[in-house]
């Protein structure tokens, strides 16, 4: 599909992302989708950007031969605070070249895609990585969509400092997630960590949309439900779509097609259908239903091939059966009913020449 906008995701540490692979089904239909993998966190992540291992295991040492000594050797032990300084003072610089690293990547893979803002989903050290490199490098960052969960981003983020480097933020709360509730504890000692993906953000902004999740934990959703998480919640937010409306509408779509098949098209419910208004339903500033945002692309298309306008009335149930027999989970309403409405016009040509 040509023109695609360019759909990154970002995962945490000591993993290797295996959600980013359960998802690209979902998300390759209508996105450029890349995964970035961070190969170095892989084994002792967690460690390496808390304390330096090796910093650590020297302090370690030096109890393990002091005590038994003391108190003769009992000074050694002032090594201890230095040694760990020092290991605390690497992972920092770690971290920070975790950063300029994402950074580098970042404007690699989108710097052929300037036309269209790239969106990112960022997974708990990956949210870690988007935030600080916004504060970092403002002017190089820009996103469109940045959709965040297991986000161990401090609570008092302020969204609104990066009102032009964004447009939407999605938090995905998930109130079992242990281990954002233990970085929270971490950002007091190292700092730009918190627990936002366990209580939210505590400054709101225009900007973010926040949604909780009481059965979710930290490394997965419902295990099982992933993918169809992704395509109820995280789809719908990356097309520029109210993810509450988007399931609605698959909803009515699906109860539409059963009634139709059954010839049943003087149902109360698909004369709902029919009349139902939702945001993307509009034209030139006018709010327009179902039915009337379709039959008014089926004149343009028949306008554009030449044809007698009053054909509509003909087109409109074929249009409308086909849509909600194709409404499926992964599915953009406007690009589905632009195809069916070109498709039929294009049959119809066909068959009166």
């Amino acid at each position: 599909m040509p023109n695609r906008k360019l759909l990154l995701s970002l995962h945490g540490l000591n993993t290797p992302g295996d959600w980013q692979e359960q998802v690209a089904s979902v998300l390759n239909k209508h996105f450029d989708y890349q995964e970035v993998k961070r190969h170095k966190y892989r084994r002792l992540g967690f460690l390496k950007n808390v304390i330096d291992p090796i910093c650590l295991l020297a302090a370690i040492v030096i109890v393990v031969l002091a005590v038994p000594f003391a108190p003769s050797h009992v000074w050694s032990l002032l090594l201890i605070p230095p040694v760990l300084g020092l290991g605390f003072y690497l992972a920092e610089r770690r971290r920070i070249a975790a950063v300029r690293e994402y950074m580098a990547d970042y404007q690699s893979r989108s710097e052929h895609s300037r036309d269209q803002l790239p969106s990112i989903i960022a997974h708990s050290f990956g949210t870690y990585l988007v935030a600080r490199s916004l504060q970092t490098y403002q002017a190089a960052m820009v996103y469109d969509r940045i959709l965040l969960w297991g986000s161990v981003i401090p609570r008092s983020f302020n969204w609104n400092d990066h009102v032009g480097s964004l447009r939407r933020v999605r938090n995905e709360i998930a109130s079992k997630d242990l281990v954002v509730r233990l970085a929270r504890f971490g950002g007091l000692l190292l700092g730009h960590f918190g627990d936002s993906g366990a209580t939210g953000f505590s400054l709101k902004s225009p900007l973010l949309e926040e949604e909780t999740f009481h059965a979710f934990r930290h490394s997965s959703h419902i295990p099982t439900a992933f993918v169809g998480h992704a395509r109820l919640y995280w789809f719908p937010f990356l097309l520029g779509l109210s993810g509450e409306e988007y399931r609605r509408f698959l909803f009515k779509a699906r109860v539409c097609s059963d009634l139709l098949h059954r010839d049943d098209e003087d149902s109360i419910d698909v004369a709902e259908f029919d009349q139902a208004q939702w945001a993307w339903t509009r034209k030139g500033g006018a709010q327009l239903s179902f039915k009337e945002f379709v039959e008014q692309k089926l004149r343009d298309q028949l306008d554009n091939y030449g044809l007698p306008l009053r054909l509509v009335d003909n087109q409109y149930p074929i249009a409308r059966l086909y849509i909600c027999e194709q409404a499926a989970d992964d599915v953009d309403p406007r690009m589905l009913i632009a195809e069916v409405c070109v498709l039929i016009t294009r049959l119809t040509r066909r068959l009166r020449d």
